[in-house]
């Protein structure tokens, strides 16, 4: 009998036998040129990530670095919120830095003006240090924290964006406005590590009426001015404008007023700061 498994093999052998060799040659060509491909595009896919993807995460940290910061930022605020409002008597938060800097200044000026009918004004000025954070040195992001207000911007223009909103209300027949001074040292500044913010009451005063009754008293006024000097002082005139529901009014670019009002009241809150590492 015949063995069909040789038969079979020996068939299968002429047929392979019967391809032409330039098809071998080119299968096998074929094979290489897809090895090189796909080297190349790993290669290629390698060098990508090295050359931009180390950027992208850079920014990525950076962006959640400054988010992180702003957070911390408003928890500040909001805790010398509760302070000035007697709701407690200290608070603390911490803020991250990491590469940041963190600074007090005394460069912000708010000149108070109180007009009456028909019996000259009131004017005085208030100095309120101002707590800023850069939160990443290669970048003109800054959070500023003066007068009850955070405000978001950048170290190249006047404007921002207020986050946490100061007291300062004009309503149809009264204005009121709360000045937060923060007493601390203004050659302090700070970079990289975590530090502890802790803020507690000083002592609370009224700025305004002086009197109880007759000149600078809180009868017989018609307008509140406030004029600001800041770093951002576009952005005060802007929120109070805009951003709320009050009746301030845009004077210029650094100046409100409340008008046709018949009482005034100007509120001072000195807040203790102390900062640990």
């Amino acid at each position: 009998m015949v063995d069909k498994n040789r038969v079979s093999g020996a068939h299968e052998s002429e047929t392979a036998d019967q391809v032409p060799a330039s098809w071998r040659d080119e299968r096998g060509l074929s094979d290489l040129v897809g090895f090189v491909l796909a080297f190349f595009v790993i290669l290629a896919s390698v060098g990508f990530v090295s050359t931009f993807g180390v950027d992208v995460l850079e920014d990525v940290r950076n962006s959640q670095q400054e988010n992180n910061a702003e957070q911390a930022f408003n928890v500040m605020a909001k805790n010398f919120d509760e302070i000035e409002q007697a709701q407690a008597p200290s608070r603390t938060a911490e803020i991250d830095l990491r590469d940041g800097d963190l600074s007090v200044r005394n460069t912000t000026k708010v000149t108070i003006e109180v007009t009456h009918d028909n019996t000259g004004s009131f004017e005085t000025a208030v100095y309120p240090r101002q707590i800023r954070l850069q939160p990443n040195p290669t970048d003109s992001t800054v959070l500023l924290y003066e007068n009850g207000a955070t405000i978001r911007g950048t170290n190249r223009t006047s404007q921002g964006i207020v986050d946490n909103p100061p007291t300062m209300s004009c309503s149809e027949d009264q204005a009121i406005v709360s000045i937060v001074q923060l007493n601390t040292s203004t050659d302090r500044q700070l970079g990289s590590g975590t530090v502890r913010i802790t803020g507690s009451e000083n002592r609370t005063s009224l700025v305004y009426p002086v009197n109880r009754t007759g000149q600078n008293s809180s009868t017989n006024v018609t307008d509140l001015h406030l004029s600001f000097e800041s770093e951002f002082n576009t952005a005060w005139v802007s929120y109070l404008t805009k951003s709320s529901d009050d009746g301030w009014e845009k004077v210029s670019d650094t100046e409100v007023r409340c008008h046709d009002i018949e009482r005034v009241f100007v509120r001072e809150t000195e807040i203790n700061v102390q900062f640990v590492r």
